[in-house]
């Protein structure tokens, strides 16, 4: 049951790269018995499962994709129902933030921990920098690991 885990979803425009990828990271990351990780997009992309070079790019590192990833609708019952919600992009933010003020202290931009990060979709991106993206993706995991498990 996921009602008693904290519950941390990751937005971004497709649900197709990048918020994938950071679901599967940060699901592998956090332990499972305290954590359900899920991810959503404003406008989700209509093929199934993620991006080949986003598997390509978590299997090269390790990461299993334990389930089929359909990209999914960003949904108020699905944000009301999160402890957190990270987004890759503030525009996105932002137009949540608009339509779910009550929801604002709840959101968060997924560069937080850093900032200065390179996380712009990545789609139509050539292979050097759709790899450098999934590697920001992959370090900013690592450091909401540690923003997460901190004990207050």
């Amino acid at each position: 049951m996921n009602e008693d885990k904290y519950k941390l979803l990751i937005v971004c425009q497709a649900n197709y790269c990048r918020s994938p990828a950071a679901e599967v990271i940060l699901d592998q990351l956090l332990p499972h018995d305290k954590y359900f990780v899920n991810s959503a997009g404003l406008k989700p992309k209509s093929e199934p499962n993620m991006d080949p070079r986003t598997k390509d790019y978590l299997s090269r590192y390790g990461f299993q994709m334990n389930k089929i990833q359909n990209p999914k609708l960003v949904t108020s019952m699905l944000l009301k129902q999160q402890d957190k919600i990270l987004f890759m992009d503030l525009s996105i933010m932002d137009k949540i933030r608009k339509q779910y003020p009550n929801l604002s202290n709840r959101m968060q931009l997924f560069n937080t921990p850093a900032g200065k990060f390179d996380l712009s979709d990545p789609y139509l991106s050539d292979k050097d920098q759709y790899e450098e993206i999934m590697d920001n993706i992959q370090a900013l995991s690592k450091m909401w690991k540690i923003i997460l498990t901190q004990k207050p």
